[in-house]
Parts: C-alpha cells; structure tokens; sequence
C-alpha cells in the first residue's frame, strides 16, 4: 500500500504481474474510524494518481467546511426511504454514477452536499417549483457563484426517481419540480471574466520574475488553448514532435487537437518548458506521469490544490504592482446591463481563460463549429455553451456594425 501525504488517501495494489509489479492500483479517500461514525464514509476515487489527489483533496475540503460549520459534529441522521437523502445515496450507488468522469463524480459530490444540506429531510415526491426556487434563492445570497451549479445537479438528481425507485415506493415520481426552475439575478461579479490582453502578459511577466515560469506557462497556453484547469496540468509531453496536444478531456472524454506550435508564443513557452524539465534530468519522459507543466519547486506534476495556491501568490503579487486592467464589455447584471470599464487584477481566476479563449476565438469570426473544436464541446450544444460562456466585448460589437456596413456598401 502506498503512502500519500494526502489526507486519508490510500491506494491499493491489484496482485502481481509476469514483471513482479503490480497489475492495477486502486486509490481510495478512506475516513477515520470516528469518521465513520458521523456518517463519512470509503470513497473509491479515480485510478489516475493525480486525479485521484484531486478527488480526495476536493472531499478533504469538503470535510473541512463541515467541521467547520459544527464544532460539535453529530452522528449523521438515518436515512429515510423516498427522502432527497436517500435518493443521493441511490444515485452514487448506481451504474449511471460510475460511468462518470472522475472530475464529474468530485463535482457532484459537492453539489449533492449543498443539496443535502438544504433539501435532505424533505420526500421528493413533496418537493413543488416554487419551493425550491425560494430555497435556492436564500442559497444564491451566500453561494451566488455555486447555485447555478447546484441547479442543474438538482435538476439532473430529481429527473432520476423515476429509475431509483419502482411504483408505490415513497420516492417514486414522474415529475421533475426542478425543471424549468428560475434563480434571481446574480451579481455581475459571478458572470463571465474575461482577462484583458494587458493582464496575461502582466501575470505572465510577474510568475516568471518570481521564479514561478511554470505558472506563466500556464496562463499562456490557456489563453489560447481554453481548457479546463485539470486537463492543462495533464497536458502530455508524448505528442510534442507533432506540435499539438492531442487527449481526451477529462470530464466529457471529448477528444480534442491543440496544435499550439502555429503560435510562435506558445511554441516558445514549451520549448521553454522542456528546457527546464532537460535541466532537471527528464529529457524524453513519456511516461503517464510525464506533464508538459511541471511544478517548480518539485519538478513533479502539478496538484490542483499547489496549482491554485502558487497562481494565487503569483495573482496578489500582479495586483500589488498592477491593481486593474482596462476591460471593455458589458454584462447583465442585477440591475441590468452594465458596462464594465475595469477589471481588478485580484479578481483574475484562472477558470476565466476558458472563457477569453472562447471571446477571443469569436472575435476572430471564428464559426460555432471551429470554437468546438478547440473547447472541446458538442457541436449539438456549442451555441447554448457560447451563449453561457461569450462576453460581448467591444470588438465584436465593432466587429459586427464593420461587416455589416461593408455589405450594404455592396448592395446599394
């Protein structure tokens, strides 16, 4: 069994192989005994090391919220047949649970907490539209920028009853409340970010005189490449002399084809990398665990959690020497439309460079269809996630009113 210096993570090797090594290694986020007795329970995390670190530090996270909020924790309540509670319980013991993608199993989890929390006790078959927008409401005044997600999970959980549970049982329903469900309107601090041009060259610049060039990477690539955080860390060095990062998601498994070196920028940030990675003895790793971005201070591959911290310290620093950047676009707000003339540096995420890859690729009059192939979503849906997603910058309108005075030049 290998040791982590991951709260409660273990993993355990499958029996041995023709080589003497084992065959498989399972990992699981495996709970104390007094734990166990306030309701938490083994969790079988992913196969992947470095997403299974992640799953567990996302669930160590979670425990923390929770001792947080109770000093005295008790003994979690039983569980009654037919009640929001039971039907969490029924879904993560499904199939349909395991075919989810590691990373959407950690975000479930999550979101099935703050649902519990809310709705745990109610029976589902009582559960009405109104009642749950009112109670999503109160939840958006102090988690504004988690309640759209605990909607759609919410939504997805109840659309389940009807499967986890057979007719005359005390949760079984054909009506999904949550359907159509409405929240009031956010703050436009939780819309959409986009990074101005300024910024990314003033983090970049800032992570490599700190020390910190793997963060700059980082940001670099994002701004073009629009993946998510997870997929960036795991960005393989197995098909570099193709100059292109080619891999399946890790949420969806949508397979995607980056081919970064038609930007000289970014070809110059990996060879960079690379150079640093030969520096450190790694020359020609193409094994699982060999990342394009490693961490600088280890030279091993980045976790979420040492991820987030050094870009934060990397983020502050940014902000002491550049407080705001110049943005230029609008968003609705509570209020409105407003226009956002400022963006605070202090304010950046690095989640927000999925959406300026996805802005900057529709400045560029790109089609619906060429931005799905970089983001990696279903054609099928790639307006509905552009319309989540798009920031109505300045340029595209300016863009807009240019092309379409230039064809009435043409018609008239």
């Amino acid at each position: 069994m290998a040791k982590f210096q991951i709260r409660y993570l273990v993993a355990k090797n499958g029996p041995k192989g023709p080589d003497g090594k084992p065959l498989y290694t399972r990992h699981y986020w495996q709970p104390d005994k007094k734990l166990r007795e306030h309701g938490f329970g083994t969790l079988r995390l992913a196969d992947d090391e470095i997403t299974a670190i992640a799953e567990a530090e996302t669930k160590n996270a979670e425990l923390d919220a929770w001792r947080a909020g109770d000093d005295a924790p008790k003994k979690a309540p039983r569980r009654q047949s037919g009640t929001v509670r039971d039907l969490i319980a029924r879904y993560m013991a499904s199939p349909k649970w395991q075919r989810l993608a590691p990373s959407s199993r950690s975000n479930y989890a999550i979101m099935f907490d703050h649902i519990e929390r809310m709705l745990g006790d109610q029976y589902v078959p009582s559960l009405h539209t109104g009642g749950l927008e009112a109670v999503l409401g109160a939840f958006a005044q102090v988690n504004p920028g988690t309640v759209k997600q605990v909607r759609a999970v919410l939504r997805l959980l109840l659309g389940r009853a009807k499967a986890l549970y057979a007719p005359g049982e005390p949760g079984y329903t054909t009506h999904n409340p949550a359907e159509g469900l409405t929240l009031p309107p956010i703050a436009s601090e939780y819309m959409p970010v986009l990074w101005p041009r300024q910024a990314v060259d003033h983090l970049v610049a800032t992570a490599d005189a700190m020390g910190l060039p793997a963060i700059g990477d980082a940001v670099r690539l994002n701004e073009w490449l629009g993946q998510r955080t997870a997929d960036v860390l795991l960005l393989r060095r197995s098909v570099l002399d193709a100059g292109a990062f080619v891999f399946g998601q890790r949420k969806t498994r949508a397979a995607v084809h980056l081919p970064f070196a038609k930007v000289p920028a970014l070809q110059a940030r990996v060879d960079d990398a690379l150079a640093r990675q030969a520096a450190r003895g790694r020359t020609g790793d193409t094994n699982v665990q060999a990342t394009t971005i490693i961490a600088d201070d280890t030279g091993a591959p980045w976790t979420p959690s040492a991820f987030r911290h050094h870009f934060a310290k990397v983020r502050g620093e940014a902000a002491r020497t550049q407080p705001s950047f110049p943005a230029g676009y609008v968003v609705l707000g509570g209020d409105g439309v407003e226009e956002i003339a400022e963006i605070e540096t202090a304010a950046l995420r690095f989640g927000h460079l999925r959406h300026t890859a996805i802005t900057r690729m529709s400045e560029a009059e790109l089609t619906p269809q060429a931005i799905a192939t970089i983001s990696g979503h279903a054609i099928s849906t790639v307006n509905t996630i552009l319309d989540r997603y798009l920031i109505r910058t300045t340029k595209l309108a300016e863009t807009a009113f240019a092309t379409r005075l230039e064809h009435e030049k043409r018609t008239d």
